[in-house]
């Protein structure tokens, strides 16, 4: 099995984060919070945990899965396991309980957020090798 390029795990794992970073800023802001503040770290730390430690096992660092369009659908059990594991770690951090309406809304928005941004990549790849 191939891995990935130095650079291209790289742009893909900065691309991952300013996925979450910006599904971030934009529930901080759509909810009136403020972003000056170091509080939305308590969501984009865990995601981005979360995600980092289960994106790998569903090969979503691989070259044959991030070059081809169709095997974005990997996404969905990732985040079907990294959001649950993102919204027990962030209730922590806040010590407060887990509110599962948000965990939805999250991974639902996420799980969008993720397929245009992996599909992008797949098809920029395809057509550069």
């Amino acid at each position: 099995m191939r891995s990935l390029k130095k650079s291209t795990l790289i742009g893909l794992v900065i691309g991952d984060g300013l996925v979450v970073l910006a599904i971030t800023l934009f529930g901080f802001e759509s909810h009136n919070q403020s972003l000056t503040g170091l509080r939305w770290m308590s969501t984009f730390l865990p995601v981005v945990l979360a995600w980092g430690l289960i994106a790998p096992w569903f090969g979503l660092y691989q070259p044959q899965v991030v070059n081809r369009p169709w095997q974005v659908w990997r996404i969905l059990p990732t985040l079907i396991l990294a959001t649950p594991l993102a919204v027990f770690l962030r209730s922590l951090w806040l010590g407060r309980p887990i509110i599962w309406v948000f965990a939805l809304v999250l991974g639902g928005i996420l799980m969008l957020a993720f397929f245009i941004w992996r599909l992008i990549w797949a098809f920029a790849s395809g057509r550069q090798g």
